[in-house]
């Protein structure tokens, strides 16, 4: 079973895809802290995709 993850911080937004225990692949975006959740949801959105 894949799973991402994600550690939603105060300026960085880290991401990861993990599989069976193992990290597939990883991300780590820059967001602006000003920013609502709701302004932010789009780069969730493409990092996932």
């Amino acid at each position: 079973m894949s799973v991402i993850a994600l550690d939603l911080g105060g300026s960085h937004i880290k991401f990861g895809l993990v599989e069976n225990g193992q990290l597939l692949a990883s991300a780590n975006v820059a967001v602006p802290s000003s920013e609502s959740f709701e302004a932010v949801l789009p780069i969730i959105e493409t990092q996932v995709e």
